[in-house]
């Protein structure tokens, strides 16, 4: 079974205002449109074991992160980060409410 991921991120100028994905999308093989233009959306490629995926994941936002530098803009992630592969760049949905009653 291969596992692919899709991860989201607000892109944003310097000083911290939400800008135009475009240049990024065009620059990225992996980024794609999302419903507005100030946010962007990696869609990754299906990896067999959990080594390959984190490589792709690790690969992907590291060149998103470089391009968006080079372009002074920011990588913003929607939502909470966790650490994976020492990077701390992969979103954890806030949305499960895991009530106890």
């Amino acid at each position: 079974m291969k596992i692919g991921l899709e991860l989201e991120y607000w892109i944003a100028a310097e000083n911290g205002a939400l800008t135009s994905a475009d240049t990024l999308i065009e620059a990225h093989e992996h980024a794609v449109p999302e419903c507005v233009d100030t946010l962007i959306e990696l869609v990754l490629p299906p990896a067999i074991t959990r080594t390959e995926l984190e490589k792709v994941i690790v690969d992907s936002i590291t060149e998103l992160i470089a391009i968006a530098a080079d372009n002074n803009r920011l990588v913003v992630p929607l939502d909470e980060i966790i650490v994976l592969s020492g990077i701390r760049l992969l979103m954890v949905p806030k949305t499960t409410n895991y009530s106890t009653s």
